[in-house]
């Protein structure tokens, strides 16, 4: 995440996937600004939008949290 443009890049075992990425004019969506909200805080996990009565397994490794560029 780089805050000077908005802007969020991903990568996958080390493997750079730009199509994930946006911005604050290149966003895929209405034709407005995306912007930063201001952070506060830092979840991991997944979330649900609909109702479930299931579970699941989520497993997440190798995370890790700088304020500057670090690994890929």
């Amino acid at each position: 995440m780089d805050a000077t443009d908005n802007r969020i890049n991903l990568w996958f075992d080390g493997v750079h996937q730009p199509d994930l990425t946006v911005s604050t004019h290149e966003h895929g969506g209405n034709p407005v600004d995306f912007v930063f909200p201001r952070f506060d805080s830092v979840k991991f996990g997944w979330q649900l939008y609909q109702p479930n009565d299931g579970a699941y397994d989520l497993w997440m490794d190798d995370i890790a949290l700088a304020t500057m560029r670090i690994g890929c």
